[in-house]
């Protein structure tokens, strides 16, 4: 059986390859793949890819193609224009928003938690993207050094598709001139998804939108009101426990709506006109805490009656503000608890995601929530007075997942477009979505990602992150800080603030304060919030630009242009940098724009 499964693979795995004209040609018209089973085994094969009219290289796997390799877990696709050599010139680009050079003797990075489908490789012999186009959520970035030798590819997980392909497999190959950039590459995959509609810039979508118009100059303040301990034992294990009305475990206080209503007013005193509020931790319970059951309001923070108040201050003092909810855990000791809505396993069994402050994490299918929950609490909610665009946590910072429930079934690419409809519900319901990070399979109805990358250390096979989901993705999406460990802005104590700033200015985020505004007694905390919304005012026209480069000038400093000429400089270092006559100074940004005053601090 095993042999015949390789002879069809041999016979089958092949898209119809055109012979190759030159030398150039030759680096892209032919893949090598590498089909591996449970074993280790592997069984390498070669196909041809077909160049099309627009330039790329295109491999086609078709369905049935890839059901006739069944014996394989995964295939990997390597093509000549691949591989590099250590010590090399050059760099390669993840689908994470990192860089990585070639240093390494041996090493690997792969993931399968893709931000966007694209990435590219820049050698001494080509600069070339690859754009997965078919079956996007089903592949892993592999980058592989094995004695000073690099390859990088997509690899097909066919063993973890748990109703087998679904539509083929197709990767378009874009060889770019070799003086290209990743920010050529960036681009490359902007222009195709704004060819096929999939996205449409914020330039458009501000004309009849106010609310999304007002977020691009807002600093986002969010407000914790309250939130569970995460279960843990003396060794600081997670404990995924099934919580009662019993054994529950209590509710931290962070604030009360009172204190937040106050902070809103000082802060409108203060001069900071354009900040939007979301309040976090105000459904029982607080943050995470008996999902999907929303109501009542926590009691602990004010109730109803106090949340009213907040959300009737915030807008007759010219505010938007915003409900953050939750539809990826669920927690058996909801009210409105009820297995049917929970995405099985292919086994049967409920899917979750271990434990959260709620206790052991479910997590429901999106589409079986869709009716029962989502339309019903997004109507509670708009009676609740909230005027913002709606934010749902963690929807577009997971890749999607399987539900093998029959009554539900859905794969990743349909558990995809059922996020999808949830966000275009809540931008018929609230005017818009905002969500936590940017993985682009939501980008369509995605208009603010809290952030990017969760923190700011990269694995040993990587170098750094750099603006790559920016450059696709700015002035259509807008993001807070590119890490979500620069959220605090200096309220809490962080000894990475300045960098945190810097890393704003590189990459062209927005200023988000989670928590530590809300204590009316701590005005220094209000203080420091309008010292950044000041700072953040004269650069946010930039919101509505495309970024089209970014580059290193000198060691640890960054360029940033965008489309209307507007230049951010960015220097790391601890000694001035200077550019275009003035002076950085040391840890510091410039900014010098057709949009606004240049300006530095120094």
């Amino acid at each position: 059986m095993r042999l015949l499964s390789y002879m069809m693979c041999v016979l089958l795995l092949w898209s119809g390859s055109i012979s190759a004209d030159d030398k150039t040609d030759g680096l892209y018209s032919t893949a090598r793949l590498e089909c591996v089973d449970s074993n280790g085994v592997r069984r390498s094969l070669s196909a041809g890819l077909k160049k099309l009219e627009d330039g790329a290289w295109r491999l086609t796997l078709g369905q049935q193609q890839m059901r006739d390799t069944s014996s394989s877990d995964f295939i990997e696709v390597k093509i000549p224009a691949c591989e590099a050599q250590e010590g090399e010139d050059g760099y390669f680009i993840t689908t994470t928003s990192a860089i990585g050079t070639f240093r390494l003797d041996n090493g690997r990075f792969e993931s399968s938690r893709n931000y966007y489908t694209f990435f590219g490789m820049k050698t001494p012999r080509a600069t070339w993207v690859a754009i997965v186009k078919g079956l996007k959520q089903e592949f892993d970035f592999v980058a592989e050094a094995k004695g000073g030798k690099y390859e990088v590819f997509p690899r097909i997980q066919l063993k973890r598709m748990g109703f087998g392909p679904y539509e083929d497999f197709i990767v378009d190959v874009y060889p770019l001139p070799q003086k290209a950039t990743y920010a050529d590459m960036a681009k490359k995959y902007r222009a195709y998804q704004l060819g096929r509609g999939e996205v449409v810039p914020l330039r458009e979508r501000i004309k009849d939108n106010p609310k999304l118009e007002r977020m691009t100059k807002s600093v986002l303040c969010r407000a914790a009101h309250g939130s569970k301990p995460i279960p843990q034992n003396k060794d600081g294990k997670r404990i995924a426990t099934d919580y009662t009305l019993e054994t529950e475990l209590p509710m931290r206080l962070h604030a009360t709506c009172a204190q937040v209503t106050e902070s809103i007013r000082l802060l409108k005193s203060m001069g900071c006109d354009h900040i939007d509020f979301h309040e976090v931790g105000w459904n029982i319970r607080g943050h995470d805490g008996r999902y999907p059951q929303l109501f009542p309001v926590e009691p602990a923070i004010g109730g109803e009656a106090a949340l009213r108040q907040t959300i009737k201050t915030a807008k007759e003092l010219g505010y938007n503000i915003s409900p953050h909810v939750n539809h990826t855990d669920a927690y058996r000791i909801a009210d409105c608890w009820s297995e049917d809505v929970i995405a099985k396993n292919k086994d049967g069994t409920l899917m979750d995601v271990g434990c959260w402050a709620g206790g052991k994490a479910y997590t429901p299918c999106p589409e079986a929530i869709f009716d029962r929950f989502v339309k019903n609490d997004y109507d509670k909610l708009k009676g609740l007075g909230f005027n913002g665009l709606h934010h749902v946590d963690v929807i577009s910072a997971i890749s999607p997942r399987e539900c093998h429930d029959p009554r539900h079934p859905l794969n990743r690419q349909q558990w995809g477009e059922a996020y999808l409809k949830i966000m275009k519900y809540a931008h018929d319901v609230f005017g818009g979505f905002t969500s936590e990070c940017g993985f682009d399979h939501v980008a369509k109805h995605l208009d603010f990602a809290f952030y990017i990358n969760h923190k700011s250390r990269v694995a040993p096979m990587l170098d750094r992150y750099i603006p790559v989901w920016q450059i696709v993705y700015h002035g259509i999406i807008v993001t807070g800080p590119p890490i979500f460990e620069d959220t605090g802005w200096g309220l809490k104590k962080s000894p990475d603030y300045e960098i945190g700033r810097l890393r704003q200015a590189e990459f062209g985020g927005k200023p988000v304060f989670y928590g530590g505004w809300t204590d009316p007694l701590k005005i220094e905390n209000l203080k420091k919030v309008k010292a950044v919304y000041d700072e953040y005012q004269p650069m946010s026209y930039l919101q509505l630009e495309f970024m089209e480069d970014h580059k290193e000038l000198s060691d640890d400093v960054y360029l940033t242009v965008y489309g209307d000429g507007s230049e951010v400089v960015t220097n790391y270092t601890d000694t001035p940098f200077e550019y275009r006559g003035k002076k950085i100074a040391a840890k510091d940004f410039s900014l010098y724009g057709s949009g606004s005053c240049d300006k530095a601090r120094n």
